[in-house]
């Protein structure tokens, strides 16, 4: 029976290893190009998100000292702070300070930002008195709708593809429908895998739908090319930028967006909870969030030491955990374990970056599914009112909006730039604003006025 669960945790972990890791890769690699960064670093500041990614994932998995979750959580890079560090960064550029130096001070500056949320961690009590779940439950469900569309257009081939469609339109429109044939039999597997009465299949849909979609792109001609590293192994290095800043700009930015982070996770974190089986309402829920934002919080702060994006919960394991029914925390061990070993070995994180978009888009597409279903069940779990339902209407109109037509806010500070963000922040403030609503649940009112 141990091997056996032994086997379970390592293909979970594994699953989740694959579901997470173009994720953490992505960003250094963004970052490096964008401010012109040599090879050896953009390959050093990949290293250094996996190495945090598995420290950070060990902590909310271990829960000590009241830092983590205790349960399976990954702890991973945090993409939205991207677009923030690359404009901070050209604009600290141009003005003539040096690369070193400028990476310096945004990272000094990330640091100073993550302990605002070390801190708010210890108060997430009285906090959760302001956002009760109907609110975090429209920011879940936001969270799973507006990247739906990166989903899409990464199970289409990715922006390199769709891209091409106005200059090559035959060649794209090929690749796109190739593309798009891997992301439904990958989607097809899981529904398989998820339905089957072998519980291996189950336990392992992700896995299963991974080698298939993947198999599936070699033989199509799809599967981008392996590179290989320019070095064997790479060692951890603290504060390879410097001398370490402190820019007010950034910081305040950084921690305005990071605040609203926390704010999005105590909601992720309460759904983690409702998987397990503890009530999102209870003292252990509580008690869990607040230590898995506090090891958010404290994980962002080490890699702003390593030079490293802040991190974040990734929600889409949810609906990884929700879906396989596998919920030991020795999953979360090995795949932090992982993290590491594939940080260390370079040669390894090469061949990750040979899954094709259309694997991790179709995969992502029917995970943030379910996180948004997710979301509408916290909305939905004492009842709708006439107040809730005008909080929901315009928080979707908006956050739907500005993922639908982003240039009608370009005027707008960068907070707003997320369907997420301006929806949840929208949602936050007609709960706290508007009247309370006295009258019935529609859910309640006599069949004569609902006819």
């Amino acid at each position: 029976m141990q091997k056996q669960n032994f086997l379970t945790s390592f293909i979970m972990a594994s699953q989740l290893v694959a579901a997470s890791i173009a994720t953490i890769i992505a960003p250094p690699v963004i970052i490096a190009n964008s401010l012109g960064l040599p090879p050896q670093d953009a390959t050093f500041l990949v290293s250094m998100s996996l190495l945090l990614a598995g420290v950070g994932t060990f902590l909310q998995c271990r829960r000590v000292g009241g830092i983590g979750v205790g349960l399976i959580v990954i702890e991973g890079i945090n993409v939205t702070f991207i677009s923030m560090i690359i404009a901070f960064g050209q604009k600290m550029i141009y003005q003539g300070l040096p690369v070193a130096e400028t990476l310096g001070t945004v990272f000094g500056s990330l640091l100073a930002a993550s302990l605002v949320v070390v801190v708010c961690s210890f108060f997430i009590k009285y906090i959760k008195r302001f956002f009760p779940p109907f609110v975090l439950g429209i920011i879940l469900a936001l969270l799973g709708l507006c990247l739906l569309k990166v989903f899409m257009i990464a199970s289409a081939g990715g922006e390199n593809v769709v891209s091409q469609l106005d200059t090559s339109p035959k060649g794209a429109t090929i690749a796109m429908h190739q593309n798009l044939a891997v992301a439904l039999t990958v989607i097809i597997v899981m529904l398989v895998c998820q339905f089957s009465r072998i519980k291996w299949l189950v336990s392992g849909a992700t896995l299963w739908a991974f080698v298939v979609g993947i198999v599936m792109a070699y033989f199509m001609g799809i599967l981008p090319d392996y590179m290989p590293a320019d070095r064997v192994i790479v060692l951890p290095e603290i504060m390879k930028y410097q001398p370490f800043g402190f820019n007010v700009g950034l910081f305040t930015s950084a921690a305005i967006l990071m605040l609203f982070y926390m704010l999005l996770n105590m909601g992720v974190l309460s759904d983690l909870c409702r998987i397990y089986d503890i009530n999102p309402q209870s003292k252990e829920a509580t008690e869990r969030i607040s230590g898995g934002l506090r090891a958010m919080g404290i994980n962002s702060a080490l890699s702003s030491l390593f030079c490293v994006l802040p991190t974040t919960p990734y929600a889409q394991i949810n609906g990884m955990i929700f879906l396989s029914g596998v919920k030991s925390v020795k999953a979360g061990y090995l795949t932090a374990l992982m993290f590491i070993l594939i940080g260390f070995f370079p040669a390894v994180t090469a061949l990750f970056i040979c899954i094709p978009q259309s694997v991790l888009g179709g995969i992502s597409l029917l995970l943030f599914g379910t996180i948004a279903i997710s979301g509408f069940e916290m909305m939905f779990s004492d009842g709708i009112s006439t107040r809730k339902m005008m909080i929901m209407a315009v928080s979707f109109a908006l956050g739907l909006g500005v993922e639908l037509y982003p240039t009608a806010i370009s005027a707008l500070p960068d907070i707003f730039a997320s369907g997420i963000n301006t929806g949840g922040l929208c949602a936050c403030l007609l709960h706290w604003i508007l009247p309370k609503d006295h009258r019935k649940r529609r859910s309640e009112l006599s069949p004569n006025i609902v006819n």
